[in-house]
């Protein structure tokens, strides 16, 4: 199975995981310090397209433990959600409390607008 995971925080994103020709990754932002410590450690690299914002790339599942993981993920939320405005004018787009859980739901595999697949487009009528 081949896709990705975009976690966001008020519009912004803070993490991506991709299963690419069955290869999993997990991206995430992180702060400067952070950056740089785990850019050198092996099995974390730079992520492609994002290393100039600090972003790191997990491509190695055992080069991070999931306690370690789990908390550079909230981390990455915390960064983001920081620079977020609150709640701007009726967007609903205000920051969220962040849980992650292994046993959370998989997210639905989403197609090509963002929508969930087979989810018909916000607003339309369903026609039976």
């Amino acid at each position: 199975m081949e896709g990705a995971s975009v976690w966001k925080v008020g519009g912004k994103i803070f993490a991506i995981w991709s299963d690419w020709k069955g290869i999993p990754a997990v991206s995430f932002k992180c702060s400067d310090m952070a950056y740089q410590m785990l850019s050198e450690q092996p099995g974390l690299a730079p992520a492609p397209y994002l290393a100039r914002a600090k972003w790191i790339q997990l491509h190695d599942t055992g080069a991070l433990s999931e306690t370690d993981l789990f908390a550079y993920i909230r981390a990455a939320h915390a960064l983001v959600a920081a620079k977020l405005t609150r709640n701007p004018a009726g967007t609903g787009a205000g920051v969220r409390h962040l849980r992650i859980s292994m046993r959370a739901k998989p997210l639905p595999r989403m197609g090509p607008v963002g929508r969930p697949v087979g989810e018909p487009p916000a607003g339309s009528k369903v026609i039976s």
